[in-house]
């Protein structure tokens, strides 16, 4: 599906931190199928870590493609909401900067999170393409796929307020590449001032 589909973002909302599991992600380079996955490089943050991998199709002249794994480490192990702000703060990770980049979102034996993040994605996008949210309509929509998708009060309020946050923090993050530029043009403001 990775191939197909020319996904170059996986999302994976769950702990999977024991290093005895055989994971498509825990070895540096591994064959599934008729594919290679090699993970090139691996940044592991408090939250979250990051990997930059590479999939080669053994079969075909077909040129590797490279995608970024995201996995969010941070849920409690008893079962309790996670932070709401570190959900929010790995959304904007995982989207900065792109709203059409084909992403997949994995989750592990428990949906509740991986469809709580698609949610908020969702309606995160909503407001800044249309300056409005449909929170019904959106979990209506994840309910036709799953019915099981954000089904209690408590994660449908944990959605509420993970989005007003989410909303409340558009903009505010810049990306690496643009960070020389504002740093020029502050200062071409100081020395506008003197």
């Amino acid at each position: 599906m990775l191939w197909i589909k020319k996904v170059v973002k996986i999302a994976v909302i769950s702990n999977y931190t024991n290093d005895k599991e055989d994971y498509y992600w825990s070895k540096k380079d591994r064959k599934i199928g008729t594919f290679r996955v090699k993970t090139l490089k691996t940044v592991v943050f408090t939250d979250y870590t990051e990997r930059t991998m590479e999939i080669t199709k053994d079969k075909g002249d077909n040129p590797p493609r490279q995608l970024t794994h995201f996995q969010y480490t941070a849920l409690p192990e008893d079962g309790s909401d996670p932070c709401m702000w570190s959900l929010v703060d790995f959304e904007h990770k995982v989207f900065l900067n792109t709203l059409d980049d084909v992403t997949l979102v994995q989750c592990g034996s428990d949906t509740t999170w991986g469809s709580m993040f698609i949610a908020l994605h969702d309606l995160i996008r909503q407001a800044k393409l249309n300056h409005s949210v449909d929170f019904v309509k959106t979990v209506t929509r994840l309910r036709q796929d799953k019915p099981v998708m954000i089904s209690t009060f408590e994660q449908y309020m944990f959605l509420h307020h993970a989005v007003q946050a989410g909303v409340a923090c558009i903009g505010s993050y810049t990306h690496i590449s643009a960070i020389f530029l504002k740093v020029h043009l502050m200062g071409k403001n100081c020395q506008r001032k003197k």
